[in-house]
């Protein structure tokens, strides 16, 4: 008989082992599913493919996509130069002129005044001259009493004073100094030299004989520490107050005709009064401009000078002795580019060169403002592609991302916009109302106009032929006016304003009673109108032949002019 309590242990014994069993086997199915031995299989023979891994190269090499990029801006069609102001600070950098001129092929728009010669200019030089050299005499002056002062000494070197005085003298206007006497003591020098040290005033008044006409010549010179020179001064001589304008006019009365300039042709520029200034030329020659917009004169809206430091320095009319001109440095570059494309007109004619927007924007930084029907924007034109007029109210301005947006609102895109000019290199300046313009393609210039491709200008040269055939060749006065290369012929076609300057300038054809065929030297061929220099009311042109005689041609005998270089 078998033991029961045996049979119940071997039953216990079964169970546990039958449990140990359904364990182990639990596990072994649990760590079957928990492998994942395939997929380490498939992992590691797919790692061959990855692990030479070409990631590496990009980073690797960052530097050759930095080295892609545009190294400097070009700042050789950059106005460049010094600007030395009446208290004697210097400034040296890149210039904008007014705002919207920037570059050597811009123009600058003045009136000429009339030539008889050059004596009148040199007057003009030779006054200013010794209106400086009294000036430094008084500083110098000035600086010895200080001294004086300083060391308790109160004598003062007398032939100094005397040759002060006798320089004053030389220069009307400051009446009442006939020697050391006419001064109440040695307070009345120190305050008529407090004075001259701020503003220095000279009238001069002289006739000039000018074939048939006489003019008067009125001249205020000033320096001064701060401010504008305007208003007036009062200096105590001799016990009375003369108070006078630091500025008077200057003026060869009603002889001033309407001119420009491309700056290129401009060695230096010296202001002399509030709307007159003294322009020196690369040939040499000296010609006297005064305003008739904003360029020059008062009412020049700001000249600002970046320095190659990156201070930026704005001046106006009434701070300015001389503006020097000069190609910028080797390797100096501007912090923005002149805007450059080729515009189209209403009626399909093209012209590529520097872009002036609205009479006011010319330089990548600058933006274009407007709405784009959600927001307010401003576009640096840098950024732009191109620019089409959509009506009288917008334009549709294309981005250099490929995004078209049109915008309106304000006077940068609809009709009461400035008007849109391009400084063309090959031909001289040309300008539309927003109702002419039809596009602009901003792109890079072949070759930039730099300061030493123009010349300063030479008389304009060439051969007259009449309409009964004769010839007569020799140095050209046009209009009875213009007689040098870098003058323009104004006129206009199909609502385009051109400024042609004379260089450029193969032929002169008049076409009709209203107008002349102009052929330039890169072929093109424009029909202008709108002006006496192409027109019946031009004032004939004279021919001075190489024998020294002069031909004058009245405009019906004129059949063409062939324009030569010397």
């Amino acid at each position: 008989m078998r033991d029961p309590s045996r049979k119940e242990d071997a039953k216990n014994l079964g169970i546990v082992y039958g449990a140990g069993a359904v364990a182990a086997l639990l596990t072994a199915v649990l760590l079957l599913k928990a492998s994942p031995a395939p997929v380490m299989e498939v992992v590691i023979e797919t790692a061959p493919d990855p692990v030479p891994v070409v990631m590496a190269v990009p980073v690797a090499e960052p530097e050759p996509v930095v080295q892609a990029q545009p190294v400097q801006i070009s700042g050789d069609n950059r106005l460049y130069g010094t600007v030395t102001t009446l208290n004697g600070r210097r400034y040296e950098g890149y210039i904008r002129w007014d705002r919207n001129e920037g570059s050597w092929a811009d123009l600058l728009d003045a009136n000429k005044q009339a030539e008889h010669g050059n004596g009148s200019v040199v007057r003009v030089r030779r006054v200013r001259e010794s209106a400086r050299d009294a000036r430094e005499r008084a500083r110098s002056l000035r600086d010895r009493l200080r001294d004086r002062d300083r060391d308790r000494d109160r004598s003062f070197d007398r032939e100094d004073l005397e040759g002060l005085l006798k320089g004053l003298q030389g220069l009307e206007g400051l009446e009442g100094l006939e020697g050391l006497e006419g001064l109440a003591g040695l307070e009345g020098l120190e305050g008529l030299l407090e004075n001259l040290d701020i503003d220095m005033d000279f009238d001069f008044d002289f006739d000039m004989d000018m074939d048939r006409d006489r003019s008067g010549i009125a001249i205020a010179m000033a320096e001064r520490s701060s401010g504008r020179r305007t208003g007036s001064r009062t200096i105590v001589l001799n016990g009375r107050s003369i108070n006078r304008p630091i500025l008077q006019s200057f003026s060869f009365g009603s002889s001033a005709t309407q001119s420009g300039i491309r700056f290129g042709h401009v060695k230096s520029i010296v202001a002399l009064d509030s709307r007159t200034a003294l322009f020196t030329l690369k040939s040499g020659r000296e010609v006297v401009f005064s305003a008739n917009a904003t360029d020059l004169g008062s009412n020049l809206r700001a000249l600002i000078v970046e320095q190659l430091d990156g201070n930026v320095v704005e001046l106006e009319w009434g701070d300015l002795d001389v503006v020097e001109f000069e190609a910028a440095p080797e390797g100096a570059s501007p912090p923005s580019s002149r805007n450059y494309g080729t515009m189209t007109t209403h009626s399909g004619m093209e012209f590529t060169g520097y872009i002036t927007w609205d009479v006011d924007e010319i330089y990548s930084s600058d933006v274009l403002n407007g709405d784009d029907g959600r927001d307010d924007r401003a576009i640096p034109f840098g950024s732009i592609e191109r620019i089409d007029r959509d009506s009288s109210r917008g334009a549709m301005v294309t981005l250099d991302t490929g995004e078209e947006v049109l915008l309106t609102g304000t006077n940068d895109v609809d009709k009461s916009n400035n008007g849109i000019s391009v400084s063309d290199p090959g031909l001289g300046q040309v300008k539309v109302s927003w109702y002419e313009f039809a596009s602009v393609r901003f792109h890079e210039a072949e070759a930039h106009a730099g300061y030493g491709q123009f010349d300063g200008g030479q008389a304009i040269f060439g051969t007259v032929t009449t309409r009964d055939g004769k010839d007569y060749t020799g140095e050209v006065v046009w209009d009875c006016d213009e007689a040098y290369t870098w003058e323009m012929l104004n006129g206009e076609q199909d609502g385009v304003t051109f400024h042609i300057e004379f260089s450029k300038i193969a032929s002169l054809r008049p076409i009709s009673s209203w107008g002349t065929e102009v052929t330039l030297r890169d072929g093109r061929t424009f029909e202008l109108r709108g002006s006496n220099d192409v027109d019946d009311s031009n004032r004939g042109i004279l021919v001075r032949l190489d024998n020294g005689d002069e031909v004058e041609v009245e405009w019906d005998d004129l059949e063409v002019l062939r324009l030569q270089d010397r």
